[in-house]
């Protein structure tokens, strides 16, 4: 059993270190397109862009909240 509690605490982990690595990367992208940006274009590409990273990582986190409740 405690073998199964490190697994799942390093699942937690690197879990999480997935998305604040993604989140990093998207800040970065979106700071760039937005204060860059010349035009409209890439302010709209940037909502874009951010709605869908948020409703990608919510739907992410939910199915991890999932997997680690049904262990």
């Amino acid at each position: 059993m405690i073998e199964g509690v490190h697994i799942q605490q390093i699942a937690y982990i690197i879990f999480t270190f997935v998305i604040l690595a993604y989140w990093t990367g998207a800040f970065v992208l979106l700071y760039h397109l937005i204060r860059f940006g010349v035009g409209m274009q890439p302010k709209k590409i940037a909502i874009i862009f951010f709605a869908g990273s948020l409703a990608l990582s919510l739907i992410a986190t939910l199915f991890f909240a999932q997997i680690a409740l049904m262990n």
